[in-house]
């Protein structure tokens, strides 16, 4: 299994905090959030991972060392993170996962994920309130029909 974890965004939205350093390189706790990914990965047998940066990615690169191979998105001011996972397409052709770097999950649900019976699967945190700012999903038949942050959050699921 590779990971491919796309880390190519300015997070403009926290504002001073994120000016010159991305949100991955934020603390939580004793690790960045992108240590507390990679020890998840590490938790779940996943060493071979790949790095989609953009903006400030030396120190992307500094922090995380040597040991990962690294893609860089150098219209990440003007794409989006699907953008990012194109650039990897050629790291896509195995099983993969897909983590945004600025998301921290207990390491049971990526181990849940890895271990679906479906070729293809989503982690989702179903939620009865969601606000405009997270990424949602409408479900339909239990399968997803619609994943966007634009999405109504009374129509979403999760």
């Amino acid at each position: 299994m590779k990971a491919i974890i796309l880390a190519a965004g300015a997070s403009k939205r926290l504002g001073r905090l994120t000016e010159n350093l991305p949100k991955c390189l934020l603390s939580l706790g004793d690790k960045t959030i992108v240590e507390h990914q990679i020890e998840n990965l590490h938790l779940n047998g996943v060493r071979d991972i790949v790095m989609v940066t953009g903006f400030c990615e030396d120190k992307i690169k500094t922090a995380c060392g040597a040991s990962f191979r690294y893609i860089s998105n150098p219209l990440f001011a003007t794409t989006n993170s699907i953008y990012s996972l194109w650039l990897a397409r050629e790291e896509a052709r195995e099983a993969f996962v897909v983590m945004n770097s600025d998301v921290v999950c207990h390491p049971q649900v990526l181990a849940n994920l890895l271990h679906s019976p479906h070729p293809d699967a989503l982690a989702i945190s179903f939620h009865e309130h969601l606000g405009d700012e997270e990424m949602k999903v409408k479900i339909r038949d239990s399968r997803i029909c619609d994943i966007s942050k634009d999405l109504d959050p009374a129509e979403a699921q999760g």
